[in-house]
């Protein structure tokens, strides 16, 4: 069974449980996330690929097949036996004798042009089989066709010669021997007549050689070049491009030690978010002069107040810290709007601007007051002449129903924000907010007001605010998404460990947008009633953070 502090009180379900279902957008996020940069990578591959092969002089292939029928075919005019279908190894050195310098020096004198001028030849054999395929290299597509088509007759021709020198070689030995044969005589006579029909062959052999090799399929012009290729090149190395600017965008992931998802914050902090906000570009609005809750916001905030109050089992808490590890993490937005938001319930809030060193409280409502936290510390001033009430709300007069109907004249039923600004600089923030005044401070605003908000200095910055966070009923975490950093988000886990009185209700997850969104809290911007931005006013459906964060937000 789950522990209450195991639960986020949003869902009800375990903060892992979300994690733990298989999320395919979670592989995708950094190709997204870092899509330009994989574009560049990409285009950058193609175009500088097609420009430098579009440079490269062409190149045109092309080939024939010889067959083979005779491995030697000058040998078997004496002996038969000799020659017949050739072996592979005698392949073999036909395609090496091939392109040898006799041959070589035969063909170009038929081309006309000097030796290796037109191109590059190679000759190999097909296994199991008696082909020689040939295949010539060059610049020229017609050229490269008379290169290969002239080695080949080269060939055949050398070769029908060597048939017709053997033939003419053997003629010239059977007419020798019939010249020493008598006429006279049936054994003389028959063995004259073998030796005629020898010659007959042998002549015919010589006027009519059969060189043993057969061009299967003349070599043709190519009609395009082999290389270079710019366009498929491009293509070829823009894939490439991209699937190189993916693992860059992996290993870009990796070392990005910036949290970007709400499930990672949760798992880090070790507590429940309790709040998304979405990224807009004014957080601390004003209408008619009064301070407002960014339309965006409403909801969120809302929702926020409720679940400080089940954290806290069901009892809203009389003080409440808004802080991060960071400056520019938006605590004191948060701060503000959730002060605003326990004010349009109706509450009376105290808001104290705690953040002595980087106040901004002041500026986001739009006052100047004279006095402050500092001089009410110093008991230079009292807290009611210190505060300045910067928002007060009346809520409806009947709620349509036959239950009580609040009313403006009931007090307890006009919420009011007291806002108690920094005050002058000091040179020791720390003593101030540790002192015995502050306790004092935060006793008497408990019996006066229905909740204090308080907006510290980053802690993990300067240890200002680090007396206060066991001295209040809850502690809120703001985080940024984008900014806050594994480190941090670790380091201040580790200070909230360390101070066994803080109670740590939740994390505000801050700045949420659309590349930020993750498959298991999309609910937070998904389900209910909302704000509808796009209409400017309340509507029900899924709003969508806008664009364009400014640094009012960040801080």
């Amino acid at each position: 069974m789950s522990r209450p502090e195991d639960v986020d009180p949003v869902i009800g379900q375990p903060p892992g449980s979300q994690g733990d279902m298989l999320d395919l957008r979670a592989y995708a996020r950094p190709i997204w996330r870092w899509k330009w940069v994989i574009l560049a990578i990409a285009i950058l591959a193609a175009g500088g690929t097609y420009a430098l092969t579009s440079r490269e002089l062409k190149t045109y292939v092309t080939s024939t097949l010889v067959y083979v029928q005779n491995a030697d075919p000058a040998a078997s005019i004496t002996n038969p036996q000799a020659g017949g279908t050739p072996t592979q190894q005698q392949l073999q050195d036909i395609a090496t004798l091939f392109t040898g310098d006799t041959l070589t020096a035969s063909v170009y004198r038929r081309l006309g042009l000097p030796v290796g001028s037109a191109g590059s030849v190679v000759v190999s054999p097909a296994p199991t089989s008696s082909f020689l395929a040939v295949t010539a290299t060059g610049r020229s597509p017609a050229l490269v066709a008379r290169l290969a088509n002239t080695y080949v007759q080269a060939f055949i021709d050398a070769q029908a010669a060597s048939v017709t020198a053997a033939a003419r070689v053997a003629a010239a030995s059977i007419r020798a021997t019939l010249r020493t044969i008598p006429s006279s005589g049936v054994a003389n006579q028959v063995q004259r007549a073998t030796l005629y029909t020898q010659l007959i062959q042998y002549d015919r052999d010589a006027s009519n050689p059969d060189a043993g090799a057969t061009d299967i399929n003349p070599a043709g012009v190519p009609a395009f070049p082999t290389s270079p290729r710019p366009t498929r090149d491009a293509v070829f190395a823009g894939v490439l491009g991209l699937l190189l600017g993916i693992g860059l965008a992996f290993l870009l992931d990796l070392a990005d030690r910036r949290l970007v998802r709400v499930s990672a914050v949760q798992s880090i902090y070790g507590r429940s978010v309790l709040a998304v906000l979405p990224h807009v570009s004014r957080p601390a609005p004003r209408m008619n002069g009064s301070a407002a809750t960014p339309p965006e916001f409403v909801e969120v905030m809302r929702g926020l107040r409720v679940n400080v109050r089940l954290a806290g089992g069901g009892h809203s808490p009389k003080s409440v810290i808004v802080t991060s590890g960071l400056p520019s993490e938006g605590k004191s937005t948060v701060a503000r709007d959730l002060a605003l938001a326990y004010a349009d319930a109706g509450e009376r809030v105290l808001l104290l601007d705690c953040d002595l060193r980087r106040p901004s409280l002041a500026r986001m409502f739009g006052v100047e007051p004279e006095l402050g936290l500092v001089q009410v510390l110093r008991r230079e001033a009292s807290p009611a002449q210190a505060a300045v009430t910067v928002f007060r709300t009346h809520l409806p007069s009947t709620n349509g129903s036959g239950a009580h109907a609040a009313t403006p004249s009931d007090p307890r039923l006009n919420g009011s924000v007291d806002l108690i600004a920094h005050g002058r600089s000091v040179a020791s923030p720390t003593a101030l907010l540790s002192s015995q005044a502050m306790a004092e401070l935060l006793a008497s605003a408990a019996g006066r007001y229905d909740v204090v908000v308080l907006d510290t200095s980053p802690v993990l910055t300067v240890s200002d605010a680090v007396p206060l966070l066991d001295q209040v009923g809850a502690v809120l975490f703001v985080a940024r998404l984008g900014m806050t950093t594994r480190e941090s988000a670790e380091r201040l886990t580790e200070l909230g460990q360390r101070i066994p009185g803080m109670n740590l209700v939740g994390v505000v997850v801050n700045d949420m947008r659309d590349k930020y969104v993750d498959e298991g809290y999309a609910y937070y911007s998904q389900y209910g009633y909302g704000y509808s931005h796009k209409t400017g006013s309340a509507a029900s459906g899924s709003p969508r953070a806008i664009p364009a964060a400014r640094d009012d937000q960040a801080k």
